[in-house]
């Protein structure tokens, strides 16, 4: 994860005591999943440790898993991981070292901060170069233009609209493959008519049901109603069928509402409903399987709206 400096209407050199709170530097928070090269969250902001907060926390509502994070020495970001992801979560700052004249980079000093991250995968380069993509494609975020945002609120479209397009369309990797979501063991959200759209992976086994194994700390930050469960299953299965359902792993209760179902022979099922969330439940995917002799992969994905 980085932060991204751009400003909107007037550098804040310029700000008078007169000009609205959102003028002046801004800057964009990125996370960035460096395997797949997707942005899983971002947050426009200034550069505040509430900023910080609020943005860690969109990621831990869209990670299904548990990550390993890197980022650069900026102190808020330890407060804000171990809120939202816990100390336990593998998590280490990158801090980059320069001198000479001219001055140049001279090495690195990593630090792990919680859990225990992977020294060999820890690391900003990817998000280093997703900023520079940022400002070749988005003029707002170029250096010395005039075609800054004039607005807060155009500004944060523009990277809305600039992050769907990275996710969705543009090449990365090797080969030029495009950028997938939820694959290879990765869950995320995405922004989908305005709900949040959860996408997590499970590996069935046999025979009876199964709950998927998540994080402590996958909570439902606030009330919404969830009206779609749609699940992809690798392989189809051949002579039985599987049920998925939402549970609150907090209070037990398996909602009603929605089951969706991939029947035999298929390997897609969508499901409508209604199913009412108030807020603070930890939520976990339940999968039942008819019979014994078929095992595989499912990406489930919930929908929800909010009130």
């Amino acid at each position: 994860m980085d932060e991204i400096h751009s400003f909107v209407a007037k550098k804040q050199r310029h700000l008078t005591d007169d000009d609205p709170a959102d003028m002046g530097d801004t800057w964009t928070f990125v996370g960035l999943d460096a395997i797949r090269k997707t942005i899983v969250g971002y947050r426009v902001g200034k550069r505040t440790g509430a900023t910080a907060d609020v943005f860690a926390l969109d990621l831990r509502q869209r990670i299904v898993n548990q990550p390993q994070i890197s980022s650069d020495g900026y102190a808020p970001y330890c407060e804000a991981i171990a809120l939202s992801f816990g100390r336990e979560v593998d998590y280490g700052q990158v801090v980059k070292q320069y001198g000479g004249n001219p001055s140049r980079y001279r090495g690195s000093i990593k630090t792990p901060i919680f859990g225990n991250p992977a020294p060999e995968t820890m690391g900003t380069s990817h998000i280093e170069r997703e900023n520079l993509t940022t400002r070749m494609n988005i003029r707002r975020f170029a250096r010395r233009t005039n075609g800054f945002s004039k607005r807060l609120r155009h500004h944060t479209a523009a990277f809305a609209l600039y992050a769907a397009h990275y996710n969705f369309n543009a090449s990365s990797g090797a080969g030029g493959a495009t950028n997938t979501i939820g694959m290879e063991g990765w869950g995320f959200s995405v922004a989908y008519g305005g709900a949040p759209l959860y996408i997590g992976l499970a590996s069935l086994p046999n025979p009876g049901s199964y709950t998927e194994a998540t994080p402590s700390a996958r909570r439902n930050p606030s009330a919404r109603t969830v009206t779609r469960i749609t699940a992809d299953v690798t392989p189809a299965p051949s002579g039985q069928t599987v049920n998925f359902k939402l549970r609150d792993r907090l209070s037990g209760t398996t909602y009603p509402g929605i089951t969706c179902t991939v029947a035999d022979g298929t390997s897609h099922a969508t499901a409508t409903g209604t199913i009412s969330l108030s807020g603070g439940e930890d939520l976990i995917f339940v999968s039942e399987v008819s019979a014994a002799t078929w095992s595989g992969t499912a990406f489930i994905a919930i929908e929800a709206t909010l009130p």
